[in-house]
């Protein structure tokens, strides 16, 4: 069984590799680690990560995803296509795997470029109450010697050990826990007292012109109603590859950190 994954990995990678140039990931050519399994989390195309880390990083994923509920994902390369930043790369990919429930929102991407010697974390919306910017900051700073000497390993498990603490902390776990929504604005009851009037206004102007419209096809019997054929539109198809790889459909406005070593 472990073989069989081995070999879907190598075949996964051996495709990317194929289908990309070397040094050209782009977020939308970057191998969703879930196209092998529920229980992966850490795309390596590159092997930069070593294979015990990425072991240790799925199984300490999977455990905050059962503890909180927040999924994070782990991308390390070597390289991506000249044309983006390590940034824009990050959140398109956060955004377009769909880190997190859609519903929850509390996803969180650590993303590593190699060669170009940057590294990005990138939060959800509903997580960023939790883990603020300057957490984020505070975070990637304390492991940068790290990453600095290319001890990409220990770097990036100290890093996601950091979050996970962080997270898995009482109130911050109870949090997650009960998910998140937008804030909603403070009600003004003048405002509303207003608007009801408003809408009761317009309620009965439209109903005064439904009596007289009916009144007038009452007495002109000539005339012919006909009504337009309805056009059914189907949805807007599904954009991004979030669902297709059964990452939760979560989404991130750009918060989180970002640093060079």
């Amino acid at each position: 069984m472990v073989g069989g994954k081995r070999l879907i990995v190598l075949i996964v990678c051996l495709c990317a590799f194929v289908c990309t140039r070397a040094g050209e990931w782009s977020p939308s050519t970057l191998p969703s680690p879930k196209a092998i399994g529920q229980e992966y989390y850490v795309s390596n195309p590159d092997a930069v990560l070593s294979t015990h880390t990425v072991q240790t990083l799925n199984e300490l994923c999977s455990r905050l995803k059962t503890n909180t509920s927040a999924e994070m994902a782990v991308v390390a390369i070597d390289t991506y296509a000249p044309s983006y930043d390590a940034h824009s790369v990050a959140l398109q990919l956060f955004n377009l795997w769909g880190i997190g429930g859609e519903d929850r929102h509390t996803g969180v991407l650590l993303f590593l470029s190699r060669s170009n010697r940057e590294i990005e974390l990138i939060t959800g919306k509903g997580i960023e109450g939790i883990l603020t910017d300057v957490r984020c900051g505070q975070i990637l700073d304390a492991n940068i010697a790290y990453l600095s000497k290319n001890d990409f390993d220990t770097g990036i498990l100290h890093i996601c050990e950091n979050i996970e603490s962080m997270l898995m902390q009482d109130e911050n776990r109870s949090e997650l826990l009960l998910g998140w929504s937008p804030k909603k604005p403070a009600h003004n009851t003048g405002w509303i007292v207003i608007l009801l009037f408003v809408l009761l206004v317009i309620v009965l102007w439209v109903w005064t012109r439904h009596k007289k419209r009916q009144g007038q096809l009452k007495r002109d019997r000539n005339v012919v109603i006909t009504r337009p054929n309805r056009d059914i539109t189907h949805p807007e198809p599904w954009r991004g590859n979030s669902r297709a790889s059964s990452w939760g459909g979560g989404s991130s406005a750009g918060g989180g950190a970002g640093r060079k070593f």
